[in-house]
């Protein structure tokens, strides 16, 4: 019989492994560039400016249409009249659930 214990390496060996299979230079190699991204990334067209651009047409993504013409000053609060319950859901529901993810 073999047992796992009589295989298994030691910590020690798993440390002299990795201080003698693992790099300096194979990291800086990937990560000194990592936030510089591919060429393909670098190439992608996008808009100007600071605010995002929605597209009318775009069957992911819509602006929601309770931030259009938003003040910069809010109503003030009033009374909820008439409200029902839309959906009245157990514990082990989650947002996951119910949330849509595509059109």
């Amino acid at each position: 019989l073999v047992y796992l214990k009589d295989i298994w390496p030691t910590q020690e060996e798993i440390n002299q492994t990795i201080k003698e299979s693992m790099r300096v230079e194979d990291f800086k190699q990937v990560y000194d560039v990592i936030f510089d991204g591919e060429e393909q990334w670098k190439n992608l067209s996008t808009a100007e400016g600071n605010e995002y651009i929605w597209e009318d047409d775009s069957t992911y993504i819509k602006e929601v249409p309770f931030f259009k013409d938003l003040s910069e000053t809010p109503n003030p609060p009033e009374d909820i009249k008439d409200a029902r319950v839309l959906l009245l859901l157990g514990d082990s529901v989650t947002t996951d659930h119910i949330s849509p993810a595509g059109a």
